[in-house]
């Protein structure tokens, strides 16, 4: 991950996508979702850690949503996009889950 601080003992790590550090202009949601559990599947089928498919996953979203109409992304939009992509963990103390 990006950022990883000492996690307190009373907390839990929730990874977080804080999706691409530019701002993009989406031409079509349709496929974006399927672009995105492609990624995690790809990235599940080569062994990659999950952090790394939850990037890759975002990345082929993303790249789908930047492409005009029904049309899926390419995979040099998607390589060029997951450098971008930031993963973030949040702690969220126990104590706030069980309320």
């Amino acid at each position: 991950m990006d950022t990883m601080d000492p996690m307190p003992q009373n907390a839990l790590p929730i990874l977080t996508v804080t999706a691409l550090r530019q701002k993009s202009k989406a031409r079509s949601t349709i496929g974006s979702g399927d672009s995105m559990v492609a990624g995690l599947a790809i990235a599940f089928n080569d062994g990659r850690p999950f952090a790394e498919g939850l990037r890759l996953g975002t990345a082929a979203g993303a790249a789908t949503a930047m492409t005009l109409g029904t049309r899926l992304c390419e995979a040099r939009a998607v390589r060029r996009l997951e450098g971008l992509v930031k993963l973030d963990a949040l702690r969220i103390a126990k104590e706030v889950l069980a309320s």
